[in-house]
Parts: structure tokens; C-alpha cells; sequence
């Protein structure tokens, strides 16, 4: 849920970095993350038990103790996924989307690494530590990338305290939608956690995949154009909406629709 967050920041944070009156430098934007990873690292340290008995209410103290270990390891993959997720905005708005590609496709392969070879000694809790090491290898990748390729987006100083808020504020506002959307998926799990044992599971596995056709098509087409569209929009944003809504339409059905009917045909032998 917070890796897509994450990348809902980089669609709704480019116009604050694009253009001449751009209200963000590099430097400012990475301090607004730093902020807005503060309430993770409150959530998952030290109130990581009360999220853990809210978000599995129906379970006993044994299992609810397994949610609040992996809390405070998803916690470290969060901040993380969020500090790749800054950088790579940054990557695309200077066009240097091999660096993204790259970043994101060694941080899935250590994530499946990671997990097949925990497996047995994490138990439960092995898919927390996949997160952990793909964001890990995510991040410093796009870290290396980001300082071979900066450029004078990060001059400047930091600015007052008082700003900072207000420019964390103002990311956190931009994504509210996306937020909430995904925040909804917190509440399904508390009810799930009542039912026969695996249905918390299955209903991980339809949100996963929901979630992958959001992101290869919406996302994946906003984050490769919204640098463009906002610079176009500045001069003639009729001919920016006519070259790329129609075309993100189209795309996104292509996807979809073939991905919806493998769901529907082979949906139940998959999570099986």
C-alpha cells in the first residue's frame, strides 16, 4: 500500500519541481520526504503494537505479536521505498529513466531473492524482509544514479522549518486521493482477520494484483509523461490533453482487459 503511495508522489510532486517558478529544489523536496517519513517511523517504532492490535483485531497475542514484528521491519522498506521513490522523481524529470528501470528491476530481483532464501528461517515474517531488501537495493541504487546525474535542481539551501511543513504538507495534500484510496485496504484486513484462516491471505493476493494493473498502466504512463505535460501546459494544454489522455486510455484497456480475463479464467488456481 505505501509503495504505491510512493509512487503517487512522483505523478503528483513533478509541478512543484518543473519549470522556472518551481516551488521545490532538490534539496527542499528530499527534506519534505524526510518529514513526511516521520508519522512511519512513529507507526512502525514505537506505536508498532497498537497499529498491529488495530489492524488485527479478530487474532490472538500470539499472531498479533508476528504483525507487530513485521511492522518494524516494513517500517525500514518504507522509509526506503520512499527515499527511491524521491530520487527517481527527480531521475525523470532529467530524463534518465534507464536509472529508474534499473533500480526498480534489481530491487524486485533482490526482494524474490531475499525471500526464497529466508524463507525458512523467517517464517511469517519473510516477506517483510523481501521489502526490506528490495527497498534497500531500490534506494541505493537510485541514490548512486541520482548523484552521477544531478544537476542544478538541487542549489539552494533548505529553507525555514516553517516551510518545510508547508512543502510536506502541500506533497502529502496533492497525493490525499491516492491516499485514501489505498488506505482503504488497512480496513479490509481487520475484517478479514475474523474469518477462516487464509482469507486475510487471498485477499492480499487480489489487492497485489489490482494494484500491479494500476501501476503498469496509470502510473507507469503518468510518470513517463507528467514532466512533459506540465512543461506543454505552460504554453498550450489543450494540445497536452489531446496527446496524452486519449493514449493513456487505450493503453490501459489493452492491459487490463487481457490481465481482468486471466483473473477471471485462472484466478482461483493461481492463489490455489
Amino acid at each position: 500500500m505505501f509503495g504505491i503511495f510512493t509512487q503517487s508522489i512522483r505523478l503528483t510532486s513533478v509541478p512543484l519541481l518543473v519549470g522556472e517558478d518551481r516551488r521545490l529544489r532538490g534539496r527542499q523536496f528530499g527534506a519534505a520526504l524526510a518529514i513526511v517519513a516521520v508519522p512511519v517511523i512513529l507507526a512502525c517504532g514505537p506505536l508498532a503494537g497498537p497499529l498491529a492490535e488495530m489492524l488485527a483485531p479478530g487474532v490472538g497475542a500470539g499472531a498479533r505479536s508476528v504483525t507487530e514484528d513485521a511492522l518494524r521491519v516494513l517500517g525500514g522498506a518504507m522509509i526506503l521505498q520512499l527515499a527511491a521513490a524521491g530520487a527517481a522523481t527527480l531521475l525523470g524529470i532529467w530524463d534518465r529513466f534507464d536509472v529508474v528501470f534499473g533500480g526498480y528491476v534489481s530491487g524486485a530481483v533482490a526482494g524474490l531473492v531475499s525471500f526464497l532464501a529466508l524463507e525458512s528461517a523467517a517464517g511469517e515474517l519473510v516477506l517483510g524482509w523481501s521489502m526490506l531488501a528490495m527497498g534497500a537495493v531500490t534506494c541505493a541504487w537510485m541514490l548512486v544514479g541520482l548523484l552521477r546525474a544531478r544537476t542544478g535542481s538541487d542549489e539552494g539551501g533548505l529553507g525555514r522549518p516553517r516551510r518545510l511543513l508547508a512543502d510536506a504538507g502541500s506533497i502529502l495534500g496533492r497525493t490525499l486521493v491516492y491516499f485514501v484510496i489505498n488506505g482503504l485496504y488497512l480496513v479490509t484486513p481487520a475484517f478479514a482477520s475474523r474469518d477462516a484462516a487464509g482469507d486475510a491471505t487471498v485477499l492480499s493476493y487480489a489487492y497485489l494484483y489490482a494494484s500491479y494493473l494500476v501501476a503498469g498502466t496509470g502510473v507507469a504512463v503518468g510518470i513517463s509523461r507528467v514532466p512533459d505535460m506540465t512543461r506543454g501546459a505552460q504554453s498550450d494544454w489543450e494540445e497536452v490533453v489531446a496527446d496524452t489522455v486519449p493514449h493513456g486510455f487505450r493503453y490501459a484497456v489493452l492491459v487490463c482487459a487481457p490481465a481482468l480475463a486471466g483473473l477471471v479464467a485462472a484466478g482461483a488456481t493461481l492463489i490455489g
